[in-house]
């Protein structure tokens, strides 16, 4: 049953034609205010009526009389199959004196028709999708009405601003507004509850990420009930009727629709949502729950958790065999996917490495003065000469370059490598201490 019903009546008294309209809720209770009214002109009437169904999206008419157009489906409501699909065209009473070319002109038309009813068929099929003109990439204005029923945009248009506030249409501290909006294809087996003037739906069935032959609910499967809660169903462009002013319903659709939060008890999540595979894999007939929209908050005022296998046995009864893995994908894009590395492990690893780094460095400067004293005993040293062992001069070649040596050994390299050992402890310091400016592991998050 529809949440609200507005109830059109037409009286003629003693020759003058009364207009009235009124809503009322789904325990019968009118609304009264300026939902109701009471006129003897048919276009104010006309413009009222469709004020409120612009108002009340969810509504059912009452009552059937020439303003409402003697016909109508209720938003949302299972589609009613001898509408949507067209009924088989009768033949024609055969002409006994029809020629064979009539009877092939006759054929040739009614085949031309079938296939129009087909392609019209098939456009309320695909609903607002499949006309919905291209969202604009670099602007979306703040008031948007591309979409909505002409008429309604017409007759919005005449509308002054007192009246759109006295309707509740203005937008303005809540208040409805007239926009396009989906309306959805309805599975006899699922409850919706859909907002008063817009695309969010809350709806409660079974496994279904689009149309309803599809998912483990399309299949028949049972143990696989299903909460889809979605805000933006049809996503930047929603559409409410077709160029031929057909009404359009659509199915769900994970990639377009704004912003959506699934449960689902038995889904094939990744496949669904178009999630590349990572390290986590792509589960199927599993439970999952999918949070999708253009930008995703998890807030806590004390502290988050991701936890795998925080029960032996899964959804479907069966015992979970390893460890389930936690990936982080930027742009849906595995190919270069990485292990996250261990602040503590890195901590001692770094550690050890400038331990080696600093005994290096001990060895260089053991082995410069080494050498200094090699220098220094070459750069000096004298040979006995054959005149009654006398010894001889030193080299002044070596002494100058032992001298040189020795010199640039002291002031630069011996500076440098000490240095460098006053450099690894100010490292360890800062990156390797808790207490640092810039220790490497972080304090608040932890992962294994």
């Amino acid at each position: 049953m529809a949440a609200t019903e507005i109830q059109v009546d037409k009286f003629d008294i003693m020759g003058t034609v009364v207009y009235t309209i009124k809503v009322s809720d789904a325990t019968g209770h009118y609304h009264g205010g300026s939902t109701s009214l009471k006129t003897q002109n048919k276009e104010e009437a006309d413009l009222h009526f469709t004020l409120m169904k612009a108002k009340y999206p969810d509504y059912a008419i009452a009552n059937k009389s020439d303003l409402t157009g003697n016909a109508h489906i209720p938003p949302g409501a299972v589609e009613d199959p001898s509408k949507a699909v067209p009924q088989e065209i009768p033949d024609e009473p055969q002409d006994s004196t029809s020629t064979e070319e009539d009877k092939a002109k006759k054929a040739e038309t009614k085949k031309a028709v079938e296939d129009t009813q087909d392609n019209k068929n098939k456009k309320k099929e695909k609903g607002a999708q499949s006309i919905a003109p291209p969202p604009n990439k670099f602007y979306k204005k703040s008031i948007d009405r591309t979409g909505i029923d002409e008429k309604a945009a017409s007759l919005m248009g005449k509308v002054s601003a007192k009246d759109k506030v006295e309707a509740g249409l203005d937008g303005l501290m809540g208040e409805g507004s007239l926009q396009a909006s989906s309306q959805r294809i309805v599975a006899k087996g699922e409850e919706v509850m859909q907002g008063k003037m817009g695309n969010s739906f809350i709806v409660m069935g079974r496994d279904r990420p689009a149309s309803r032959a599809s998912g483990y609910g399309g299949k028949g499967d049972t143990h696989c009930d299903q909460i889809d809660i979605v805000a933006g169903l049809g996503g930047a462009n929603p559409v409410t009727k077709d160029k031929d002013g057909q009404p359009l319903v659509t199915d769900p659709n994970f990639q377009r629709d704004a912003a959506r939060i699934l449960l689902s008890q038995k889904t094939d999540i990744d496949k669904n949502f178009q999630l590349c595979e990572g390290t986590a894999g792509c589960p199927e007939g599993k439970s999952a729950i999918g949070i999708k929209a253009d930008g995703v908050r998890v807030m806590a005022r004390e502290g988050i958790k991701l936890v795998t296998n925080a029960d032996p046995v899964n959804s479907q009864g069966g015992e979970s065999m390893s460890v389930g893995n936690i990936d982080l994908i930027a742009g849906n894009d595995d190919s270069d996917l990485q292990p996250l590395v261990k602040g503590h492990n890195l901590k001692k690893g770094v550690e050890e490495l400038l331990r080696h780094i600093s005994d290096l460095t001990k060895v260089v400067h053991g082995f410069m003065k080494y050498q200094m004293k090699m220098n220094q005993a070459v750069s000096t040293h004298t040979h006995l000469s054959p005149f009654y062992g006398i010894p001889t001069a030193p080299s002044e070649q070596c002494m100058q370059s032992g001298f040189q040596c020795n010199l640039e050994l002291t002031t630069k390299t011996e500076t440098s490598v000490l240095t460098l050992l006053t450099n690894l402890v100010g490292y360890d310091a800062n990156y390797l201490k808790p207490t640092g400016p810039r220790f490497i592991c972080s304090q608040y998050n932890n992962t294994n």
